[in-house]
């Protein structure tokens, strides 16, 4: 359910908008035409990113090629089943992203587009990096802490208040737009949703700040495709657990390392009387324990699959 937040919200305001104000974007392969005549004249697919769909569409777009965005009909897609899987998945759109970052942003920058496509662009090609400084900022909040153990609740609270709601409440906006754009018939249920993803977004920090740096060190990566098992309902394939290769991944435990410290900000906390702190430390801990306990179970397809 997470997921689909995530793509919706890509699809329903991100390419919506960029489509509507004439500002570069990226094909989804997911679901999309190209015209031949395009690809060659792009220069054609190359395998110098592992993003190769969106190296390609902003290729074409600086050849002057102009994409399209239709939101009907509807294309479904399978979503990642296993933590592992939705880990494997977004390390490669990360690596990819910023490898055609790197080759891509000093044409755009060089272009005669207008400021305000080049200054989207770069946003785009790089908001991945938003996971690598929320990270050291989560860290950072107990020195943070510590510092402040004996300056007057009053003097603090209101600048504590003002940056959650600063940091949070647009997060939930940009959400809450796209499931209302998506005509959704329980939004209050959908609503709910929404801060579990803020959650869950803090818990990948780790895992995708991991991917930023490999890619920074310009470390070879392989291509690998993420698992499909040709789910129709979400009990389809309700599995078995393989542990012996997820427990290799030190990744997951930095990520439970880390909801345990978070713990222990939280108990320093509330002894010290830092209330204001509270929303931020349930969020790191929530997410930072799923993240992290679920990426030791990698869920395979029943060969008896059963519905409900």
């Amino acid at each position: 359910r997470i997921q689909e937040k995530f793509m919706n919200s890509h699809f329903a305001i991100e390419q919506e908008a960029r489509f509507k104000s004439g500002r570069l974007f990226n094909f989804n392969g997911s679901s999309g035409i190209w015209r031949k005549e395009c690809i060659i004249d792009s220069g054609g697919w190359q395998e110098d990113t592992l993003a190769e769909d969106l190296d390609l569409s902003y290729r074409a777009q600086l050849k002057g090629w102009k994409f399209i965005f239709i939101k009907e009909p509807l294309s479904e897609a399978e979503l990642p089943v296993s933590m592992a899987a939705f880990k494997q998945q977004q390390r490669r759109w990360i690596k990819g992203t910023i490898q055609v970052a790197c080759k891509i942003l000093p044409q755009i920058l060089r272009s005669r587009l207008p400021l305000r496509i080049k200054l989207e662009a770069a946003l785009h090609l790089t908001n991945y990096f938003v996971y690598f400084f929320s990270l050291l900022a989560s860290i950072s909040i107990l020195p943070a802490l510590i510092f402040r153990r004996n300056t007057p609740l009053q003097s603090t609270i209101i600048i504590d208040i003002f940056l959650f709601v600063f940091l949070t409440l647009s997060v939930f906006i940009y959400h809450a737009c796209a499931q209302i754009a998506g005509y959704r018939r329980n939004l209050w249920k959908e609503f709910f949703f929404i801060p579990l993803l803020i959650s869950f977004s803090m818990g990948m920090s780790v895992s995708n700040s991991w991917a930023i740096l490999d890619t920074l060190l310009k470390r070879k990566s392989i291509f690998h495709r993420t698992p499909k098992f040709g789910s129709v309902h979400i009990f389809t394939n309700f599995g078995i657990i393989r542990r012996k290769i997820i427990m290799r991944n030190p990744v997951a435990y930095f990520e439970i390392f880390l909801g345990i410290y978070f713990c222990y900000t939280l108990i320093f906390t509330i002894r010290s009387s830092l209330y204001q702190s509270l929303l931020f430390l349930v969020l790191f801990i929530t997410g930072f324990f799923y993240v992290g306990i679920l990426s030791f179970f990698d869920f395979q397809p029943n060969p008896r699959p059963f519905f409900t």
